[in-house]
């Protein structure tokens, strides 16, 4: 329970928001993102971050988990970069703060299909299936919250603020 702790608790996972600002910054700007030189930062903040992993005595494991990760940054980069348009991910970049809400329930909910079926074993198939189950899942709740919680919320903050 404490090892969850220390990797769910808002220090360890607050970097990763730093970077989306970081991100969101310079999306709205004109100025032209250094690529290497941001790829440089985001790694030596991996490195960083598992050598404290190392101090602390935690096991750095799911080093392929890892790579992903870092592939999705160098992606995001390319993207905003190039000012590259998609419309699938804009959504997901909106909601992107209900889907990080809810993700760690789904993955659980998806972990627990994969147990009751052969996909626990199916390896790259199966990793590629989950990332689009828990992204979609996580989607559909983050619509479903907007509407049934955040919306009714605005209006209320509004009406409040007048």
């Amino acid at each position: 329970m404490l090892r969850d702790f220390l990797y769910l608790n808002f220090f360890n996972q607050a970097p990763i928001f730093l970077v989306g600002c970081y991100l969101y910054g310079y999306s709205n700007t004109n100025v032209k993102i250094n690529f290497l030189k941001t790829v440089f930062i985001f790694l030596m903040w991996i490195i960083v971050a598992m050598i404290v992993n190392i101090l602390l005595g935690l096991p750095i494991k799911n080093i392929s988990f890892l790579l992903v990760i870092v592939s999705e940054f160098v992606f995001v980069i390319w993207v905003m970069r190039n000012r590259f348009k998609c419309t699938i991910l804009e959504k997901l970049g909106r909601n992107s703060y209900a889907i990080y809400l809810s993700h760690f329930a789904v993955i659980s909910l998806v972990a627990t299909i994969y147990e009751w079926t052969a996909l626990s074993k199916a390896g790259v198939t199966a990793f590629v299936l989950a990332i689009i189950l828990v992204t979609t899942i996580s989607y559909v709740f983050s619509m479903g919250s907007y509407y049934l919680i955040e919306k009714k919320i605005h209006i209320l903050a509004e009406k409040l603020t007048r």
